[in-house]
Protein backbone atom coordinates (compact mmCIF):
# COMPACT_ATOMS: atom_id res chain seq x y z
CA UNK A 1 0.00 0.00 0.00
CA UNK A 2 2.80 2.44 0.82
CA UNK A 3 4.52 1.83 -2.52
CA UNK A 4 1.22 2.50 -4.27
CA UNK A 5 1.31 6.08 -3.04
CA UNK A 6 4.67 6.78 -4.60
CA UNK A 7 3.87 5.02 -7.84
CA UNK A 8 0.88 7.35 -8.10
CA UNK A 9 3.26 10.26 -7.67
CA UNK A 10 5.55 9.25 -10.54
CA UNK A 11 3.70 10.95 -13.43
CA UNK A 12 3.76 14.31 -11.64
CA UNK A 13 6.22 17.14 -12.11
CA UNK A 14 9.38 17.30 -10.05
CA UNK A 15 11.69 20.03 -8.85
CA UNK A 16 15.08 18.31 -8.43
CA UNK A 17 16.70 21.29 -6.72
CA UNK A 18 14.44 20.89 -3.69
CA UNK A 19 16.80 18.33 -2.20
CA UNK A 20 19.64 20.84 -2.35
CA UNK A 21 17.56 23.34 -0.42
CA UNK A 22 16.67 20.98 2.42
CA UNK A 23 20.12 19.44 2.69
CA UNK A 24 21.73 22.89 2.82
CA UNK A 25 19.56 24.10 5.68
CA UNK A 26 21.48 24.78 8.87
CA UNK A 27 20.45 22.04 11.37
CA UNK A 28 21.36 24.10 14.42
CA UNK A 29 19.36 27.13 13.34
CA UNK A 30 16.46 24.94 12.23
CA UNK A 31 16.44 23.33 15.68
CA UNK A 32 16.44 26.78 17.33
CA UNK A 33 13.47 27.79 15.20
CA UNK A 34 11.57 24.61 16.08
CA UNK A 35 12.31 24.75 19.80
CA UNK A 36 11.81 28.49 20.31
CA UNK A 37 8.67 29.01 18.23
CA UNK A 38 6.12 27.02 20.23
CA UNK A 39 2.65 28.57 20.20
CA UNK A 40 0.39 26.59 22.58
CA UNK A 41 -3.06 25.75 21.25
CA UNK A 42 -6.29 24.42 22.70
CA UNK A 43 -7.36 21.24 20.97
CA UNK A 44 -10.63 19.36 21.15
CA UNK A 45 -10.76 15.97 22.92
CA UNK A 46 -10.14 12.87 20.85
CA UNK A 47 -13.16 11.35 19.14
CA UNK A 48 -14.15 7.73 19.80
CA UNK A 49 -12.52 5.46 17.24
CA UNK A 50 -14.65 4.79 14.19
CA UNK A 51 -16.25 1.35 14.09
CA UNK A 52 -17.04 1.33 10.38
CA UNK A 53 -14.71 1.05 7.40
CA UNK A 54 -13.62 4.66 7.10
CA UNK A 55 -12.79 6.45 3.86
CA UNK A 56 -10.20 9.24 3.78
CA UNK A 57 -9.99 11.34 0.63
CA UNK A 58 -6.41 12.57 0.17
CA UNK A 59 -6.41 14.81 -2.91
CA UNK A 60 -3.38 16.37 -4.52
CA UNK A 61 -2.72 18.88 -7.31
CA UNK A 62 -2.22 17.04 -10.58
CA UNK A 63 1.02 17.51 -12.46
CA UNK A 64 3.18 19.03 -9.72
CA UNK A 65 5.80 17.79 -7.28
CA UNK A 66 3.41 18.64 -4.42
CA UNK A 67 1.89 15.20 -5.03
CA UNK A 68 5.02 13.67 -3.49
CA UNK A 69 4.58 15.81 -0.36
CA UNK A 70 1.02 14.48 0.00
CA UNK A 71 2.24 10.93 -0.62
CA UNK A 72 4.80 11.26 2.16
CA UNK A 73 2.12 12.39 4.62
CA UNK A 74 -0.26 9.64 3.53
CA UNK A 75 2.59 7.15 3.82
CA UNK A 76 3.13 8.15 7.45
CA UNK A 77 -0.54 7.44 8.16
CA UNK A 78 -0.63 4.13 6.28
CA UNK A 79 2.55 2.94 8.02
CA UNK A 80 0.90 3.63 11.37
CA UNK A 81 -2.39 2.08 10.20
CA UNK A 82 -1.62 -0.80 7.82
CA UNK A 83 -5.24 -1.95 7.80
CA UNK A 84 -6.01 0.87 5.37
CA UNK A 85 -5.96 0.14 1.66
CA UNK A 86 -4.73 2.76 -0.81
CA UNK A 87 -6.80 3.34 -3.94
CA UNK A 88 -5.44 5.60 -6.70
CA UNK A 89 -6.91 6.57 -10.09
CA UNK A 90 -5.58 3.28 -11.45
CA UNK A 91 -7.55 1.31 -8.88
CA UNK A 92 -10.70 3.33 -9.44
CA UNK A 93 -10.51 2.66 -13.17
CA UNK A 94 -10.28 -1.11 -12.65
CA UNK A 95 -13.43 -3.15 -13.36
CA UNK A 96 -13.23 -4.62 -9.85
CA UNK A 97 -12.93 -1.26 -8.11
CA UNK A 98 -16.22 -1.85 -6.27
CA UNK A 99 -14.65 -4.89 -4.64
CA UNK A 100 -11.61 -2.82 -3.60
CA UNK A 101 -13.89 -0.37 -1.83
CA UNK A 102 -16.24 -2.89 -0.28
CA UNK A 103 -15.93 -3.23 3.49
CA UNK A 104 -12.31 -2.03 3.71
CA UNK A 105 -10.70 1.01 5.25
CA UNK A 106 -9.56 3.15 2.35
CA UNK A 107 -7.29 6.08 1.61
CA UNK A 108 -8.40 7.52 -1.73
CA UNK A 109 -5.22 9.14 -3.08
CA UNK A 110 -5.94 10.97 -6.30
CA UNK A 111 -6.16 14.38 -7.97
CA UNK A 112 -9.37 16.32 -7.48
CA UNK A 113 -9.73 16.31 -11.24
CA UNK A 114 -10.12 12.52 -11.14
CA UNK A 115 -12.52 12.53 -8.21
CA UNK A 116 -14.82 15.44 -8.81
CA UNK A 117 -17.08 13.78 -11.40
CA UNK A 118 -18.00 11.08 -8.88
CA UNK A 119 -18.34 13.17 -5.74
CA UNK A 120 -21.79 13.91 -4.36
CA UNK A 121 -23.28 15.15 -1.12
CA UNK A 122 -25.81 12.94 0.67
CA UNK A 123 -26.89 12.76 4.29
CA UNK A 124 -24.62 15.66 5.25
CA UNK A 125 -21.56 13.72 4.09
CA UNK A 126 -19.43 13.89 1.00
CA UNK A 127 -19.68 10.64 -0.96
CA UNK A 128 -17.46 9.00 -3.56
CA UNK A 129 -19.24 6.45 -5.74
CA UNK A 130 -21.91 6.22 -3.07
CA UNK A 131 -19.41 5.52 -0.30
CA UNK A 132 -19.30 7.97 2.59
CA UNK A 133 -16.14 10.07 2.83
CA UNK A 134 -15.24 10.50 6.49
CA UNK A 135 -12.34 12.94 6.15
CA UNK A 136 -10.70 15.01 3.45
CA UNK A 137 -7.17 16.39 3.65
CA UNK A 138 -7.31 19.79 1.97
CA UNK A 139 -9.08 22.96 2.99
CA UNK A 140 -9.24 23.97 -0.66
CA UNK A 141 -11.82 21.19 -1.11
CA UNK A 142 -14.79 23.51 -0.43
CA UNK A 143 -13.70 25.78 -3.27
CA UNK A 144 -13.34 22.86 -5.68
CA UNK A 145 -16.75 21.48 -4.70
CA UNK A 146 -18.42 24.89 -4.87
CA UNK A 147 -16.99 25.67 -8.31
CA UNK A 148 -18.21 22.30 -9.59
CA UNK A 149 -21.71 22.82 -8.21
CA UNK A 150 -21.43 19.97 -5.66
CA UNK A 151 -21.51 22.10 -2.51
CA UNK A 152 -23.61 25.15 -1.69
CA UNK A 153 -21.14 27.65 -0.25
CA UNK A 154 -21.03 31.38 0.38
CA UNK A 155 -17.56 32.33 -0.92
CA UNK A 156 -17.73 35.65 0.91
CA UNK A 157 -18.19 33.98 4.30
CA UNK A 158 -17.12 30.38 3.64
CA UNK A 159 -17.86 27.63 6.13
CA UNK A 160 -17.77 23.85 5.96
CA UNK A 161 -21.37 22.60 6.29
CA UNK A 162 -20.72 18.84 6.10
CA UNK A 163 -20.15 16.19 8.75
CA UNK A 164 -17.18 14.94 6.72
CA UNK A 165 -14.11 16.10 8.63
CA UNK A 166 -11.97 18.68 6.85
CA UNK A 167 -8.26 19.01 7.65
CA UNK A 168 -7.59 21.91 8.13
CA UNK A 169 -11.23 22.85 8.59
CA UNK A 170 -10.81 26.49 9.56
CA UNK A 171 -10.88 27.53 5.85
CA UNK A 172 -8.38 30.31 6.65
CA UNK A 173 -6.15 29.12 3.83
CA UNK A 174 -9.02 29.39 1.34
CA UNK A 175 -9.98 33.04 1.83
CA UNK A 176 -7.13 35.53 1.55
CA UNK A 177 -9.44 38.30 2.70
CA UNK A 178 -9.88 36.52 6.03
CA UNK A 179 -6.12 36.01 6.16
CA UNK A 180 -5.62 39.74 5.72
CA UNK A 181 -7.92 40.42 8.67
CA UNK A 182 -5.86 38.11 10.88
CA UNK A 183 -2.63 39.73 9.67
CA UNK A 184 -3.95 43.20 10.51
CA UNK A 185 -5.13 42.15 13.96
CA UNK A 186 -1.88 40.39 14.77
CA UNK A 187 0.61 42.91 13.35
CA UNK A 188 -1.08 45.82 15.12
CA UNK A 189 0.30 44.47 18.40
CA UNK A 190 3.72 43.25 17.26
CA UNK A 191 6.91 45.22 16.47
CA UNK A 192 8.88 44.32 13.37
CA UNK A 193 5.93 43.08 11.32
CA UNK A 194 3.34 44.97 9.28
CA UNK A 195 0.17 44.02 7.42
CA UNK A 196 -0.83 45.17 3.95
CA UNK A 197 -3.91 47.25 3.36
CA UNK A 198 -6.48 44.95 1.79
CA UNK A 199 -9.73 45.43 -0.10
CA UNK A 200 -12.17 42.58 -0.77
CA UNK A 201 -14.32 43.16 -3.86
CA UNK A 202 -17.40 41.33 -5.08
CA UNK A 203 -18.10 43.03 -8.43
CA UNK A 204 -16.20 44.42 -11.40
CA UNK A 205 -17.32 47.91 -10.41
CA UNK A 206 -15.88 47.46 -6.92
CA UNK A 207 -12.62 46.25 -8.46
CA UNK A 208 -12.42 49.44 -10.55
CA UNK A 209 -12.73 51.55 -7.40
CA UNK A 210 -10.24 49.38 -5.50
CA UNK A 211 -7.63 49.67 -8.25
CA UNK A 212 -7.98 53.44 -8.26
CA UNK A 213 -7.51 53.51 -4.49
CA UNK A 214 -4.53 51.14 -4.36
CA UNK A 215 -2.72 52.60 -7.38
CA UNK A 216 -2.96 56.06 -5.88
CA UNK A 217 -0.29 55.07 -3.36
CA UNK A 218 1.46 52.04 -4.89
CA UNK A 219 3.23 51.29 -8.17
CA UNK A 220 1.11 48.17 -8.69
CA UNK A 221 -1.86 46.24 -7.35
CA UNK A 222 -1.98 42.50 -6.66
CA UNK A 223 -5.30 40.70 -7.18
CA UNK A 224 -5.89 37.20 -5.74
CA UNK A 225 -8.99 34.98 -6.06
CA UNK A 226 -10.83 32.98 -3.41
CA UNK A 227 -9.82 29.36 -2.75
CA UNK A 228 -6.99 28.97 -5.23
CA UNK A 229 -3.41 27.82 -4.89
CA UNK A 230 -0.13 27.57 -6.82
CA UNK A 231 -0.50 31.12 -8.07
CA UNK A 232 -3.67 30.33 -10.02
CA UNK A 233 -5.39 33.56 -11.05
CA UNK A 234 -2.95 35.91 -9.29
CA UNK A 235 -2.81 39.07 -11.40
CA UNK A 236 -0.76 42.28 -11.30
CA UNK A 237 -1.89 45.70 -12.49
CA UNK A 238 0.99 48.12 -12.99
CA UNK A 239 0.16 51.81 -12.52
CA UNK A 240 2.35 53.07 -15.38
CA UNK A 241 1.11 50.36 -17.73
CA UNK A 242 -2.44 51.25 -16.78
CA UNK A 243 -1.81 54.93 -17.48
CA UNK A 244 -0.20 54.15 -20.84
CA UNK A 245 -3.20 52.06 -21.90
CA UNK A 246 -5.66 54.65 -20.71
CA UNK A 247 -7.19 52.37 -18.09
CA UNK A 248 -10.05 51.33 -20.37
CA UNK A 249 -11.99 48.50 -18.77
CA UNK A 250 -8.97 47.31 -16.81
CA UNK A 251 -11.14 45.71 -14.15
CA UNK A 252 -13.15 43.81 -16.77
CA UNK A 253 -9.98 42.56 -18.40
CA UNK A 254 -8.58 41.41 -15.04
CA UNK A 255 -11.79 39.59 -14.11
CA UNK A 256 -11.84 37.84 -17.50
CA UNK A 257 -8.20 36.83 -17.12
CA UNK A 258 -8.72 35.45 -13.61
CA UNK A 259 -11.95 33.69 -14.63
CA UNK A 260 -10.17 31.93 -17.49
CA UNK A 261 -7.38 30.76 -15.18
CA UNK A 262 -9.87 29.43 -12.62
CA UNK A 263 -11.87 27.65 -15.32
CA UNK A 264 -8.74 25.92 -16.61
CA UNK A 265 -7.61 24.84 -13.16
CA UNK A 266 -10.83 24.29 -11.22
CA UNK A 267 -13.56 23.85 -13.80
CA UNK A 268 -15.53 27.03 -13.09
CA UNK A 269 -14.87 30.67 -14.01
CA UNK A 270 -16.37 32.14 -10.83
CA UNK A 271 -13.82 34.80 -9.80
CA UNK A 272 -15.36 36.72 -6.92
CA UNK A 273 -14.57 37.52 -4.22
CA UNK A 274 -11.23 39.03 -5.21
CA UNK A 275 -8.67 40.36 -2.77
CA UNK A 276 -6.72 43.49 -3.76
CA UNK A 277 -3.50 44.59 -2.05
CA UNK A 278 -0.72 47.03 -2.93
CA UNK A 279 2.50 45.62 -4.32
CA UNK A 280 5.24 46.06 -1.73
CA UNK A 281 8.84 45.90 -2.95
CA UNK A 282 10.67 43.05 -1.16
CA UNK A 283 14.36 42.38 -0.67
CA UNK A 284 15.96 41.02 -3.83
CA UNK A 285 18.25 38.24 -4.97
CA UNK A 286 19.96 38.75 -8.34
CA UNK A 287 17.77 41.83 -8.70
CA UNK A 288 14.64 39.69 -8.37
CA UNK A 289 11.98 40.11 -5.67
CA UNK A 290 11.70 37.37 -3.07
CA UNK A 291 9.50 35.86 -0.41
CA UNK A 292 10.25 33.55 2.50
CA UNK A 293 8.18 30.55 3.57
CA UNK A 294 7.92 29.50 7.21
CA UNK A 295 6.18 26.17 7.70
CA UNK A 296 3.97 25.65 10.73
CA UNK A 297 3.35 22.13 12.10
CA UNK A 298 1.27 20.88 14.97
CA UNK A 299 3.54 19.17 17.48
CA UNK A 300 1.62 16.41 19.32
CA UNK A 301 4.32 16.20 22.00
CA UNK A 302 3.76 19.81 23.04
CA UNK A 303 0.11 20.41 22.06
CA UNK A 304 1.13 23.46 20.11
CA UNK A 305 2.40 24.81 16.81
CA UNK A 306 6.07 25.01 15.86
CA UNK A 307 7.83 26.77 13.01
CA UNK A 308 10.27 25.38 10.45
CA UNK A 309 12.26 27.62 8.09
CA UNK A 310 11.70 26.60 4.50
CA UNK A 311 12.73 28.33 1.32
CA UNK A 312 13.38 31.79 0.01
CA UNK A 313 11.99 32.07 -3.53
CA UNK A 314 12.82 34.62 -6.19
CA UNK A 315 10.92 35.81 -9.24
CA UNK A 316 11.99 34.83 -12.75
CA UNK A 317 13.09 38.29 -13.92
CA UNK A 318 14.75 41.25 -12.18
CA UNK A 319 12.46 44.13 -11.30
CA UNK A 320 13.84 47.48 -12.37
CA UNK A 321 12.88 50.45 -10.26
CA UNK A 322 11.36 52.03 -13.34
CA UNK A 323 10.18 48.80 -14.99
CA UNK A 324 6.67 47.31 -15.05
CA UNK A 325 5.43 44.97 -12.33
CA UNK A 326 4.38 41.76 -14.06
CA UNK A 327 3.93 38.13 -13.10
CA UNK A 328 7.46 37.37 -14.31
CA UNK A 329 9.01 40.15 -12.20
CA UNK A 330 6.78 39.90 -9.12
CA UNK A 331 5.51 36.34 -8.70
CA UNK A 332 7.78 33.99 -6.77
CA UNK A 333 5.49 30.95 -7.11
CA UNK A 334 7.43 28.07 -8.64
CA UNK A 335 4.38 26.83 -10.57
CA UNK A 336 3.96 30.12 -12.45
CA UNK A 337 4.16 29.98 -16.23
CA UNK A 338 7.81 30.04 -17.39
CA UNK A 339 9.03 33.42 -18.62
CA UNK A 340 10.84 33.06 -21.99
CA UNK A 341 13.61 35.42 -20.89
CA UNK A 342 13.92 34.18 -17.30
CA UNK A 343 17.41 34.57 -15.88
CA UNK A 344 19.23 31.26 -15.35
CA UNK A 345 20.09 29.72 -12.02
CA UNK A 346 18.20 28.44 -8.98
CA UNK A 347 14.99 30.15 -7.96
CA UNK A 348 14.80 29.01 -4.35
CA UNK A 349 17.27 28.84 -1.52
CA UNK A 350 17.56 27.63 2.10
CA UNK A 351 16.30 30.30 4.48
CA UNK A 352 18.90 29.36 7.11
CA UNK A 353 21.87 29.93 4.78
CA UNK A 354 23.92 32.82 6.26
CA UNK A 355 24.47 34.32 2.81
CA UNK A 356 20.74 34.30 2.02
CA UNK A 357 19.90 35.81 5.41
CA UNK A 358 22.46 38.56 4.77
CA UNK A 359 20.95 39.36 1.37
CA UNK A 360 17.53 39.67 3.01
CA UNK A 361 18.96 41.83 5.79
CA UNK A 362 18.12 39.22 8.45
CA UNK A 363 20.06 37.65 11.29
CA UNK A 364 19.56 34.14 12.71
CA UNK A 365 17.69 35.73 15.63
CA UNK A 366 15.41 37.49 13.12
CA UNK A 367 14.62 34.15 11.50
CA UNK A 368 13.73 32.63 14.87
CA UNK A 369 11.42 35.60 15.50
CA UNK A 370 9.79 35.06 12.09
CA UNK A 371 9.07 31.46 13.05
CA UNK A 372 7.49 32.71 16.28
CA UNK A 373 5.37 35.15 14.31
CA UNK A 374 4.27 32.40 11.90
CA UNK A 375 3.13 30.05 14.65
CA UNK A 376 1.46 32.88 16.59
CA UNK A 377 -0.39 34.05 13.47
CA UNK A 378 -1.82 30.57 12.92
CA UNK A 379 -2.55 30.01 16.62
CA UNK A 380 -4.46 33.27 17.03
CA UNK A 381 -6.33 32.75 13.75
CA UNK A 382 -7.36 29.24 14.80
CA UNK A 383 -8.50 30.55 18.15
CA UNK A 384 -10.92 32.89 16.41
CA UNK A 385 -12.22 30.24 14.00
CA UNK A 386 -12.45 27.32 16.42
CA UNK A 387 -15.05 24.60 15.83
CA UNK A 388 -16.53 23.10 19.02
CA UNK A 389 -16.61 19.62 17.45
CA UNK A 390 -12.96 19.76 16.45
CA UNK A 391 -13.70 19.67 12.71
CA UNK A 392 -11.28 22.54 12.23
CA UNK A 393 -8.28 20.65 13.63
CA UNK A 394 -4.95 21.87 12.32
CA UNK A 395 -2.21 19.60 10.93
CA UNK A 396 0.23 21.85 9.13
CA UNK A 397 0.48 24.97 7.02
CA UNK A 398 2.77 27.91 6.36
CA UNK A 399 3.06 31.66 6.30
CA UNK A 400 4.76 33.42 3.40
CA UNK A 401 6.53 36.67 4.29
CA UNK A 402 8.18 39.36 2.26
CA UNK A 403 10.99 41.36 3.81
CA UNK A 404 10.22 44.95 2.86
CA UNK A 405 13.19 46.44 1.03
CA UNK A 406 12.77 49.97 2.32
CA UNK A 407 13.02 49.18 6.04
CA UNK A 408 13.50 45.42 6.55
CA UNK A 409 10.06 44.96 8.13
CA UNK A 410 8.51 41.51 7.65
CA UNK A 411 5.12 41.52 5.92
CA UNK A 412 2.97 38.35 6.00
CA UNK A 413 1.27 37.99 2.64
CA UNK A 414 -0.30 34.54 2.60
CA UNK A 415 -1.27 31.61 4.82
CA UNK A 416 -1.30 28.14 3.29
CA UNK A 417 -2.78 25.12 5.01
CA UNK A 418 -2.59 21.38 4.46
CA UNK A 419 -2.50 22.09 0.74
CA UNK A 420 0.97 23.64 0.97
CA UNK A 421 3.89 21.88 -0.73
CA UNK A 422 7.69 22.06 -0.94
CA UNK A 423 8.14 20.13 2.31
CA UNK A 424 11.60 18.87 1.23
CA UNK A 425 12.94 22.41 1.57
CA UNK A 426 13.07 22.01 5.36
CA UNK A 427 16.07 20.25 6.89
CA UNK A 428 15.71 16.45 6.37
CA UNK A 429 15.64 15.80 10.12
CA UNK A 430 12.29 17.61 10.32
CA UNK A 431 10.62 16.38 7.12
CA UNK A 432 8.69 13.81 9.15
CA UNK A 433 6.83 16.58 11.02
CA UNK A 434 4.19 17.06 8.31
CA UNK A 435 3.18 13.40 8.22
CA UNK A 436 3.33 13.08 12.00
CA UNK A 437 0.99 16.04 12.43
CA UNK A 438 -1.51 14.72 9.88
CA UNK A 439 -1.50 11.20 11.35
CA UNK A 440 -2.07 12.63 14.82
CA UNK A 441 -5.05 14.68 13.65
CA UNK A 442 -6.64 11.70 11.91
CA UNK A 443 -6.05 9.60 15.02
CA UNK A 444 -7.71 12.25 17.22
CA UNK A 445 -10.65 12.26 14.81
CA UNK A 446 -11.17 8.54 15.39
CA UNK A 447 -9.70 7.06 12.21
CA UNK A 448 -6.97 5.09 13.95
CA UNK A 449 -6.87 3.16 17.19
Amino acid sequence: MRETLFRAAQPTGTTPSEELVGQLQDPGLTRRCWEQSLAPTTTAPAVTASTHAATILWPYPAGTADCVDRATCADHFVRANPDYYVVTPLGLAHPDSARLLDGTKVVLFLPFEDAVAELTVAGNHLQMRGRRVDAIISELAPGYLWRHGILDLDPHQPSWPLATHLVNGSLIAAHKGQQAHHFTTYCRQQPGVAALDTIVVTTTEELTDALAQVLGDSRAAVIRPFSASQGTGVTFVDRDELTARGGTDTAGRVVAQISAALARKYGSPEAFPLIVTPFTDPARIDGCVTDLRIFVCYDPASDGLRGLPGMVRRAQLPLDDAGPVTAATAMTNLNAAPAPTAIPGPRFFPATDPRILAVLGLTPDDLVRLCRHATAIWATALQHTAHPDGSGRFAYGSVDFIIRQVDGVAVPVEMNGANVGSHPTVHPRWCHAFGAATTHVLTQLGFAR
